[in-house]
């Protein structure tokens, strides 16, 4: 009997330390994917896991940068929520600096609307199949009185497109 058992302790403790191994070193960053980008000089991870997705229509859109927000060990969710005038849906080549873009960041009050000051922000490439925009923030400077918010990145965002 003692045979028997000291086989299956073995045998359970050769599969566990395998299935063990098999996870443990992970080199691929499945949640983040290489999304990252600066703001106020701190890097910040745009998030995989939810978002508000960005459209077009009739002269104005949206879109928004959501950024992981790590805080004693919970991961809240920012939202950075750009705003733009323009003719037409945006396309790759677009700067939306020039679009009277404003910006309503995270914990700001209704009427407090930052409004472009500097920089640029760059469609990079458009994805209608998986309702992806890809822009890039390129010292983006947005300011409200005397409070700015800079941005300096590329992140790719939920947008739709309507088609």
């Amino acid at each position: 009997m003692k045979k028997y058992i000291y086989f299956f302790a073995i045998t359970l403790l050769a599969t566990l330390s395998f299935t063990l191994m098999s996870c443990g070193d992970d080199d691929e960053n499945n949640e983040t994917n290489g999304n990252t980008i600066e703001i106020n000089g701190v890097m910040r991870t745009v998030s995989t896991i939810a978002g508000l997705e960005g459209s077009w229509s009739n002269g104005s859109g949206e879109f928004t940068l959501t950024v992981d927000n790590v805080k004693n060990g919970t991961n809240d969710l920012e939202y950075y929520m750009f705003s733009f005038q323009n003719a037409v849906n945006l396309k790759k080549g677009d700067d939306v600096s020039k679009m009277k873009l404003t910006l309503s960041p995270p914990e700001a009050s209704y009427w407090e609307s930052y409004s472009y000051q500097n920089g640029k922000a760059t469609v990079m490439d458009t994805n209608k199949e998986k309702s992806e925009i890809t822009i890039k923030f390129e010292q983006l400077e947005m300011v409200y009185k005397d409070d700015i918010y800079k941005f300096n990145g590329t992140a790719t965002l939920m947008y739709d497109f309507g088609n």
